[in-house]
């Protein structure tokens, strides 16, 4: 029994590390976990300027007041295109 409850941490340890150093099966168990829990990724940021004229996306709405642009974007792309935020294209390289 007592070697039973020495072995269990071990393996959810050896567990967490694998899930930790496999990005794509990490993502997975994510995935899996977020429909257990009914939890959705954000999908929807907000582009505005402030005060100083810099622009900000956040995935929270600006100050009340102040004029945005919603962007929807792809939860799987870590990027978004610089020219989604300036609105200019990229020059060609």
């Amino acid at each position: 029994m007592k070697k039973a409850l020495l072995i269990l941490p071990g393996l959810l340890l050896g567990a967490g590390l694998y899930l930790y150093t496999e990005p794509d099966l990490r993502r997975q168990a994510q995935q899996q976990l977020d429909k257990l829990t009914g939890t959705e990724q954000t999908r929807r940021l907000y582009r505005w300027q402030d005060a100083g004229g810099q622009w900000q996306v956040t995935d929270q709405p600006p100050p009340a007041g102040t004029d945005y642009e919603s962007l929807q974007y792809d939860p799987e792309t870590n990027v978004i295109p610089s020219e989604n935020l300036t609105g200019q294209e990229k020059p060609p390289r």
